[in-house]
């Protein structure tokens, strides 16, 4: 057992997530709001409608769907609302660029392309009170930028002087603290890209202007996490890595490495999601596995749960959502009663598109994200290669809600301030969108 209560950074004051809903004490997977945080824990989550996921999505791959009109209830309806809420928003497509290019949904408008970057973003992290957006970069840069301005008020290089060295992988933004997971690149045939390469923490401390550097993991860090006083970050090199906050020193202090060994992963780890008592872990190989974090032990795994790599999680209420490569989002429900190895059921509940959805098929999921609409409903924003679109769905019927457009395989898909909607693509550009206040549409 590496899991104790002492307590973290999360006791300067309350989280900023504002979940309703979501996962409560005591029922589905146990303590903690699903995108809360506050209290003795620093898990700040997303934030709103009972939505909380990794901060973080990156990686490739390939294929074309076309618009479908309509969503479909799931039967019995995840959630008990089994209505199909009024779908496919906007207002039809025309030809162009890669794919379709589609209207703006009604109640979405778009706001401003924020340029910078040289290279593809690969991590975006939100300061929902500060209205600040952090991004990180292949170019081996963060850049802050003003969500009310739309400038960029500052840039840091991970490696001063010689950004070509490294390549930003992830971010995390926890109470007082940004920290940023990097690889440093081969100085070799043109400093071409090396699974052998270090990956590297920089913990940048918010109060008093210090950074630590955490080392390692070997090759990409492709992903952060904070639960309790214990950070997590999830490695090309199939690691889960923790980190325990030193309450003496404000740092952080290695506290575990769990690998294959130790039930942990035998593929990349892609994303990492806290909820409750419990970790889940994605990677590769399609594998979810959930580390109980009291104890520090592993006590699920799910084999080939996605035929591709596992994209992101993401939690909305009492589910598990999953995206991945194969072009599916699938929908995991807790357990009423969560036991040794039975955290999740075992089959999800829905996979979507559904199977008798004939030949239509969606390409790879790159990105996905929960955010509210401007009626506080809740939506999931799934981003598509080769589409160069985002797709909007309500939770929980799948209705269509319309698509984002123009954005180049996008692997950073978030929600904001103000009801932002916040993408960041291959060619290091990102947009911004809000969702306007419109009137209830009826049931159909």
């Amino acid at each position: 057992m590496y899991m104790d209560t002492e307590n973290g950074p999360g006791n300067q004051g309350p989280g900023r997530g504002r979940s309703r809903g979501g996962y409560q004490r005591g029922g589905n997977f146990g303590r903690g709001g699903g995108g809360g945080g506050g209290g003795n824990t620093w898990n700040q989550g997303q934030g709103r409608g009972g939505f909380s996921q990794n901060q973080h999505q990156h990686y490739p791959s390939s294929s074309y769907r076309g618009n479908n009109s309509r969503g479909r209830a799931y039967q019995g309806a995840w959630g008990n609302r089994g209505r199909i809420s009024r779908g496919g928003r906007g207002r039809g497509g025309r030809a162009g660029g890669r794919g379709i290019v589609f209207d703006d949904p009604e109640d979405v408008e778009f706001l401003r392309a924020l340029k910078g970057h040289s290279k593809q973003i690969t991590a975006l992290a939100v300061d929902h009170a500060a209205h600040k957006i952090y991004s990180g970069s292949k170019d081996g840069t963060v850049r802050l930028w003003n969500c009310q301005t739309f400038q960029c008020e500052s840039t840091v290089p991970m490696v001063p002087g010689n950004t070509d060295t490294c390549e930003v992988d992830s971010l995390l933004l926890v109470p007082g603290y940004l920290i940023v997971g990097f690889h440093i690149r081969q100085a070799k045939d043109g400093f071409q890209s090396s699974p052998a390469g270090e990956g590297v923490l920089k913990v940048y401390n918010m109060a008093n202007a210090s950074e630590d550097i955490l080392a390692g993991h070997q090759g990409q860090v492709l992903c952060l996490a904070a639960a309790m006083e214990y950070l997590f970050s999830g490695g090309q090199d199939t690691t889960i890595r923790v980190w325990k906050f030193n309450v003496a020193t404000s740092k952080f202090d290695p506290a575990a490495a769990l690998t294959m060994e130790q039930g942990g992963h035998a593929a990349a780890v892609q994303c990492l999601v806290p909820i409750g008592q419990f970790l889940f872990s994605a990677d590769w190989n399609g594998d979810i596995k959930v580390l109980n974090l009291e104890s520090g032990s592993f006590v699920q795994s799910i084999s080939r749960a996605h035929t591709g790599v596992i994209m992101s999680l993401l939690a909305w209420e009492s589910h598990l959502l999953s995206c991945s490569l194969d072009g599916s989002i699938k929908v995991w429900k807790a357990m009423d009663t969560p036991g040794p190895g039975a955290v999740l059921d075992q089959t999800p509940i829905y996979s979507h598109p559904p199977a008798d959805n004939g030949s239509e098929a969606y390409g790879s999921v790159l990105a996905m994200s929960g955010m509210q609409d401007g009626m506080q409903r809740s939506v999931l924003a799934a981003s598509h290669n080769s589409e160069n679109i985002a797709r909007l769905w309500e939770l929980p019927t799948f209705a269509e809600r319309g698509h984002l457009n123009q954005m180049r395989d996008a692997r950073a898909l978030m929600s904001g301030p103000d009801g932002l909607i916040v993408s960041g693509d291959a060619i290091g550009v990102i947009k911004l969108w809000r969702w306007r206040t419109m009137p209830q549409h009826p049931a159909d």
